[in-house]
């Protein structure tokens, strides 16, 4: 199972990493198409998740580690005990392409949308707790610290709904 959300994940990720380029093509009616470039947005998740947002979620504190390579964000916390929460936010071009990826995902993976975040969002469970889709933005959560799975999905929400207001 995780293999194949790894492989669905990678596809969407590869969709988020293309760039387009421009075109003098008329479509029909004699129009030229808009084509936008790839998005050059720079984000640190561990701003927008912060360590004192994480201890609202964890059993007890930790601090983030950033790691970023356009277009893919990450903080991670992990705390004395070995509990986990990974935020990951992925930037693609627009919005259409993250709703194509988000579409894709759940037709492949056969996930289960969740409601109350985000303009769209599914549980990965177990592989990952909550992927969400705000705009242009994926913004995935996972967590492992022992809770139960409702537990983790709830949190999920949290960090995810957090998360959303505090993108640019």
């Amino acid at each position: 199972m995780r293999l194949t959300l790894a492989l669905v994940v990678l596809a969407a990720l590869l969709a988020a990493c293309g760039s387009a380029a421009p075109t003098n093509d008329q479509p029909a009616g004699g129009q030229q198409s808009a084509v936008t470039s790839p998005t050059t947005t720079q984000l640190d998740a561990c701003a927008l998740f912060t360590s004192q947002d994480a201890a609202r979620v964890l059993p007890s504190e930790a601090d983030g580690v950033s790691t970023s390579s356009h277009p893919i964000y990450t903080c991670y916390f992990e705390t004395a005990n070995y509990d986990t929460l990974t935020v990951t936010i992925v930037i693609y071009d627009d919005a259409e392409t993250a709703r194509i990826s988000y579409e894709t995902t759940i037709d492949y993976g056969g996930y289960e949308n969740v409601s109350g975040v985000g303009d769209m969002a599914y549980s990965a469970a177990p592989a990952l707790d909550l992927v969400a889709y705000h705009g242009q933005y994926e913004i995935s959560i996972d967590f492992t610290d022992g809770t139960e799975p409702s537990t983790q999905l709830a949190s999920a929400i949290e960090v995810a709904n957090t998360v959303i207001a505090r993108l640019p």
